[in-house]
């Protein structure tokens, strides 16, 4: 007796579709999905993301292609997909951790498996450009590979191909949802998605329609969805012609399609709150006279290409709540203080000028989550410097605050760590742009009243009508009958701090309480502390956009690579101009003479230690010109 026979596989709707219509099929997709991620390209920069998504693309249509041949399941399809992700992934998701940018190591492997969960949020929180590192790159390797595959399964396995096209559709959102607030070639990108779409959308569905009609009117030798019925090929051309009037329209009409940037156009990581907190931090204006009395002789760190009297940047500090000057920021990066936001190392943040240089920092004993920086706009960071697991770590907990040009990391830097700074230096305004310059019309954060001061603020700023020589008038009589002392062992009594006790207490006449030597002298007796935070309080009291940096002068005499010591601590102001930028002033008197006091009680004070005779300490007039 014999076995009955099995019964005839039913054929799949793969192998009764027209090779030529197949191809048609995949390559009309195929273009759809590269336009789609050209909307990362202000997110990403540079080409990277585009040979990714490329990549994800051919795998994803490999795949789909050998499951519809050979009629897989969910099961082998899914198997299939996850082993293309890990051993592709190190390549394209993951190639700043893969060896020599290829080969999977144990970091790059990992990479991917935390990627499905944790690179949409490092996408959106890391300032564009993003570049490579910190896994953003799996967002495009991820959506691409899905959506591709999904796509072609559906128009190689049905006939639901209108199916198939909104999958691209869905990676247009996406890259409209992590972009930013500008588009890439919104007008030539659209155009072409729509004819690309509209003609092969009608293709199909006259193709079909025609494919299913039990009678036509032509001979029975042409086939309904041939170039050669005359119905087919009269709707494709009448197509063609509308398409091509709605291009021509639609280039004609692209200053309506594009309009100016952030006037329609808005961005979801414009409205993540910034991951970093600089209110969660004491301000480091407070800790001024801590580098004078514990690490004076210590090298903090070392930095190259800088010169004698160059300002080195720690942090930038606009809003006053009466007792200390706070690193302030912002939900808006626009805004005058800016936000804290993640930054990618090793990408261009902002493009460089002919003017830019290069500054390699190494960090010695100082600590704390802010990165000295240079000039008055950076460029670029670059970590290469690092060992691979420190780079790594900073990497993950980089900020930059461009409008206020403040570096944080916020694990905390210690020693050995090493980072490349490219910046644009710093420069001082013409004679022709002081006579010319206005304040610039910006709102800082609001500072806590201080009304005691602005009569004064406004007799000593004079009504010229140079807001240049205004400011100028008000930081010079500042300076008038005020004294330089850091209060240490034999200066002059100086108290710490900036609080407005303090502040107030400089505006009375220079004198002490004979019967209290210890109290707090009276008149204008401190240090660049002091002097900035006071004169910036005067100006704000009077409109005027000023801010305080705490940072660290290149001394006398030094270029090149040079130690930075606790001794070399200073602080300046920043008002903002016009057309001009964010102009400094060197707020404090010179060290040339100090007020008489009585001599004050026995007090436990820090002893001071024995000076590097190597860098002797030149008075302020020599380290930096008074303005």
């Amino acid at each position: 007796m014999t076995a009955p026979a099995r019964p005839a596989r039913r054929p799949s709707y793969f192998s009764s579709v027209p090779a030529k219509r197949l191809a048609i099929d995949l390559a009309v997709l195929g273009a759809l999905f590269v336009l789609a991620p050209l909307g990362f390209q202000h997110v990403y920069g540079g080409a990277q993301y585009l040979v990714t998504g490329i990549m994800a693309l051919v795998l994803g249509t490999l795949i789909a292609l050998i499951g519809a041949r050979w009629r897989w399941g969910p099961l082998r399809i899914t198997a299939l997909v996850l082993g293309v992700y890990f051993l592709f992934g190190s390549m394209f998701a993951a190639p700043t951790r893969a060896l020599w940018g290829i080969v999977p190591t144990p970091g790059s492997l990992l990479e991917p498996l935390k990627a499905p969960v944790t690179s949409w949020k490092s996408l959106l929180t890391v300032a564009p450009p993003v570049g490579v590192a910190q896994g953003v790159l799996a967002v495009v390797w991820i959506s691409i590979l899905l959506l591709s595959l999904a796509a072609m399964t559906v128009v190689m396995r049905t006939r639901l191909y209108v199916l198939a096209w909104l999958f691209p559709l869905v990676m247009v959102a996406t890259s409209i949802f992590f972009g930013t607030d500008q588009a890439f070639w919104p007008v030539p990108r659209g155009v072409l998605y729509a004819v690309l779409s509209v003609g092969w959308l009608t293709w199909r569905f006259e193709s079909g329609r025609l494919a299913g009609a039990e009678s036509t009117i032509i001979s029975d030798t042409v086939r309904p969805g041939s170039w050669k019925n005359p119905v087919l090929r009269r709707r494709v051309i009448g197509g063609a012609v509308i398409m091509a009037i709605a291009a021509g329209g639609a280039f004609a009409a692209s200053p309506l399609l594009d309009p100016p940037e952030g006037t329609i156009r808005y961005a979801q990581r414009d409205r993540i709150t910034p991951p970093f907190d600089p209110r969660q931090y004491v301000s480091p204006l407070t800790e001024f006279r801590g580098y004078l009395k514990d690490q004076r002789e210590e090298e903090l760190f070392t930095i190259t290409g800088v010169s004698s009297g160059d300002q080195i940047r720690l942090a930038t500090m606009d809003q006053y709540d009466l007792q200390v000057y706070n690193v302030a920021s912002s939900r808006q990066k626009d805004s005058p203080s800016g936000a804290f936001l993640r930054t990618a190392p090793g990408v261009d943040l902002e493009e460089g000028t002919g003017q830019q240089q290069v500054s390699s920092v190494t960090i010695g004993a100082y600590r704390g989550v802010w990165m000295p920086t240079v000039g008055e706009r950076t460029n670029r960071i670059d970590l290469e410097g690092m060992d691979q697991g420190r780079a790594s770590a900073t990497t993950e907990n980089l900020f930059l605050n461009q409008p206020s040009q403040t570096a944080v990391n916020a694990l905390g830097v210690q020693a050995g760590d090493t980072y490349e700074l490219s910046y644009e230096p710093y420069t001082e305004p013409t004679a022709e742009q002081e006579n010319a310059a206005t304040f610039a019309d910006i709102t800082l954060p609001d500072n806590e009243p201080a009304e005691e001061m602005t009569a004064l603020a406004e007799e000593w700023a004079g009504s010229s009508d140079s807001d240049y020589e205004r400011f100028q008038n008000l930081s010079r009589s500042v300076k008038e009958e005020a004294y330089y002392s850091h209060g240490l062992e034999d200066d002059t009594a100086s108290l710490s701090g900036h609080g407005y006790s303090r502040l107030r207490a400089m505006l009375e006449e220079v004198g002490f309480d004979e019967d209290t030597p210890d109290a707090q002298p009276m008149g204008r007796i401190g240090d660049e502390e002091q002097y900035a935070a006071l004169t910036a309080v005067l100006a704000r009291s009077l409109d005027m956009p000023a801010r305080v940096v705490m940072g660290f002068e290149v001394p006398e005499g030094q270029e090149g690579t040079v130690s930075i010591t606790g001794d070399d601590v200073t602080a300046w102001v920043e008002v903002a101009f016009e057309d001009i930028g964010w102009v400094r002033f060197d707020p404090a008197p010179d060290e040339d003479e100090d007020p008489t006091e009585p001599r004050p009680k026995e007090v436990e004070k820090p002893r001071r230690r024995s000076r590097d005779r190597r860098r002797p300490r030149p008075s302020r007039r020599a380290r930096r010109p008074a303005r």
